[in-house]
């Protein structure tokens, strides 16, 4: 492989985007807003499941490495 080539080759993730729409918001605030009018909208399994694939997403490699961790999430309960 030449330099060109390894310029080219990223090891970054890829984005992902949940729909095509892009908004633009005046204020931080207004941004705020619509955010959590989104979040509203989800049942709380909804948020709970984003919730655990964000966190396996972000420890992936550390649950690859250790298998004995497993690949489940549990919560304590009471």
């Amino acid at each position: 492989m030449n330099e060109e080539e390894k310029k080219d080759n990223l090891k970054e993730p890829l984005a992902e985007y949940k729909s095509k729409r892009m908004q633009f918001f005046s204020s931080f605030e207004d941004e705020a807003e619509a955010n959590i009018r989104e979040q509203l909208k989800l049942t709380p399994e909804q948020r709970l499941a984003n919730a655990t694939a964000l966190i396996k997403k972000i420890y992936s490699e550390e649950l690859k490495q250790n298998r004995g961790l497993g690949t489940k999430i549990y919560f304590d309960g009471q």
